[in-house]
């Protein structure tokens, strides 16, 4: 059971994308011949040319600036931040849990029989 959650956790943290959600905003302006009111916003990414919130950080592997930007995780190919930062930490916790219980139960096993051994 513990394995169906670290697949879908995985998955949900891979398929999430945590670009920062002005540069979307930003991106449909600029598709809709509209104009964005960039001086409300102190922020600026200089590699992106945008305005991004703060917290928000350049990631050089994905090329796009991730709100609340925590690492770039090569395991999941994607960037963890903001928006799937709470799948990544219950992969993480469901993986180490399920690690936990498959080395408890194989060393218990491993010792009832080595017990069984000495008895017989």
């Amino acid at each position: 059971v513990s394995i169906i959650f670290v697949i879908y956790n995985g998955i949900r943290a891979t398929v999430i994308d945590p670009e920062d959600r002005l540069i979307a905003i930003q991106e449909e302006c600029n598709r809709m011949n509209q104009s964005f009111e960039d001086e409300k916003y102190e922020y600026y990414c200089q590699i992106c040319c945008m305005c991004v919130n703060e917290g928000s950080k350049h990631c050089r592997t994905c090329n796009k600036c991730v709100e609340a930007f925590d690492h770039h995780c090569y395991w999941l190919n994607n960037c963890i931040g903001g928006k799937n930062y709470y799948y990544f930490f219950r992969l993480l916790s469901f993986h180490s849990f399920s690690f936990s219980c498959n080395s408890t139960s194989n060393n218990f096993i491993r010792n009832f029989i080595g017990l069984m051994v000495l008895i017989i």
